[in-house]
């Protein structure tokens, strides 16, 4: 990892917040969480994001995983803002093995929140996140143009709030941890 980073660039001074969604703001914008959402749940239009910048100086950019910083207009969405490319859902949070959204609060309804760029990412839904999100990864990297720079954000977040987690995916050690850890 160390190598790695060696590589790359090294945040130093990036702030998080106690949840996801001010945090990623803070990432795509470059802004404290406190700047992005005074006006609601999502990035304002007049905050250019980071894959748009980086789009003008070359890079493909893609997004994979959980959004959750706007979805009412087309504007708000991951190509809306700068990402060549969108896989996952667009709300805080869902069932990561059905990709159902159960709050009707989010939408003014309850349904499937998976995304393919643009559009609904019909009969894609039903299998667990986790291995949804590694598919699209593997596929914008095997497809990726190598003469061009990558940004990918992977927020892949299935092991997150309900412990939602495929049973294959669980090890005896961990399985006796989470046992032992909530009894």
């Amino acid at each position: 990892m160390d190598k790695l980073a060696a590589s790359g660039v090294k945040l130093s001074r990036h702030y998080v917040f106690r949840w996801c969604a001010p945090t990623r703001s803070a990432l795509m914008t470059g802004r404290l969480p406190y700047h992005v959402f005074q006006s609601g749940n999502y990035v304002s239009r007049e905050m250019i994001m980071l894959p748009a910048k980086l789009k003008q100086v070359g890079y493909a950019t893609h997004q994979v995983g959980k959004w959750h910083l706007g979805l009412l207009y087309s504007w708000m969405t991951p190509v809306g803002r700068g990402f060549d490319t969108s896989f996952g859902y667009l709300a805080g949070g869902e069932d990561h093995f059905t990709q159902f959204q159960k709050n009707p609060k989010t939408f003014g309804c309850v349904g499937v929140d998976l995304y393919n760029s643009t559009s609904p990412a019909y009969r894609r839904n039903g299998t667990y996140g986790t291995y949804l999100y590694n598919a699209e990864i593997q596929r914008v990297i095997r497809e990726h143009d190598v003469t061009k720079p990558l940004f990918m954000c992977v927020a892949s977040v299935c092991w997150r709030a309900q412990l939602d987690v495929a049973n294959r995916c669980l090890s005896h050690t961990f399985s006796q941890v989470l046992n032992s850890a909530h009894a």
